[in-house]
């Protein structure tokens, strides 16, 4: 493993690459930022991101060390010894400090926005605070936390957000959480030995219940932004996002522990996906 595979490995880029180009990016492009403002706010994001994931692992070494599925893809590289955790401090800091210096200098909103997600994602995962065990806020905080990089990629590119906009952030809001309510629901049995979040608080049936009612919501706030002026292809667009996470999140295997062709096939998938809904959200606006 080369230096740079490795270093993208202990930032998890392949969980959440999706998240870079489908929100980050995404937001820049409507908000009609020039190339190298995207630019800059790609690696603004590839910075939150990766300081995000990797902090969550730094906080989880113990529990991912209990967790046999995590330890076995060498899902967390701290827990795994890929890296030590002086080291991951060292990156972590260097992950942190750049978005803000990077953001700052591009749009004084735009950087309170990138705050709030170096702060959000520090928060869930932190000791002491650790809202992605306190019953409701680990679902809630989530939708904060990746909704905001669309916003993010807006406003710092601009001081104004349309209604069609918002609008869009509160759609990718839901979507944040449907997501993390599928993470839970899929490793409801393994987490149940390590992990007190929201659905092992309230079972699988319970669960499930949640996560349909989250799709409800869902529909309400898609036909409320076509109502008011957003394309009807939201529609479209909703339904495949759920059916990408309820698929993403099926790759239980995914790590070391598959082949390069099952990985390759992710990938592309992920690709796939991510322009699919990158050309549909540009075309609903």
């Amino acid at each position: 493993m080369n230096i740079f595979s490795k270093y993208l490995k202990v930032i998890r880029f392949e969980n959440w690459m999706s998240h870079l180009f489908l929100k980050a990016i995404l937001g820049a492009v409507i908000a009609g930022g020039t190339l190298p403002e995207i630019f800059l706010v790609g690696i603004i994001y590839f910075c939150v991101l990766g300081y995000g994931f990797l902090i969550n692992d730094y906080y989880d070494v113990e529990i991912d060390r209990r967790h046999l599925g995590k330890m076995k893809k060498k899902q967390n590289t701290i827990a795994s010894g890929i890296i030590s955790k002086r080291k991951a401090k060292a990156i972590l800091a260097f992950l942190a400090a750049t978005p803000l210096l990077l953001s700052y200098y591009m749009s004084q909103i735009g950087s309170i926005i990138v705050l709030v997600g170096i702060i959000s994602f520090s928060a869930y995962s932190a000791r002491g605070i650790r809202l992605k065990e306190r019953f409701g806020l680990d679902i809630f905080s989530h939708g904060i936390m990746f909704s905001s990089y669309f916003l993010g990629g807006v406003l710092l590119i601009t001081s104004e957000i349309s209604f069609g906009i918002a609008l869009l952030a509160a759609i990718m809001f839901l979507w944040s959480q449907v997501s993390l309510i599928v993470h839970q629901l899929k490793d409801y049995e393994e987490d149940k030995k390590s992990s007190k979040h929201t659905i092992i608080k309230i079972g699988l049936k319970k669960g499930w219940v949640l996560f349909m009612s989250h799709l409800l919501l869902m529909a309400l706030v898609t036909e409320a932004g076509i109502f008011f002026g957003l394309n009807p292809l939201l529609r479209l667009l909703s339904l495949f996002y759920i059916a990408y996470v309820i698929r993403y999140h099926n790759y239980s295997d995914f790590g070391n522990s598959v082949s390069r062709a099952k990985t390759a096939d992710k990938i592309y998938w992920e690709t796939a996906t991510v322009s699919i809904l990158g050309t549909a959200l540009l075309i609903s606006l």
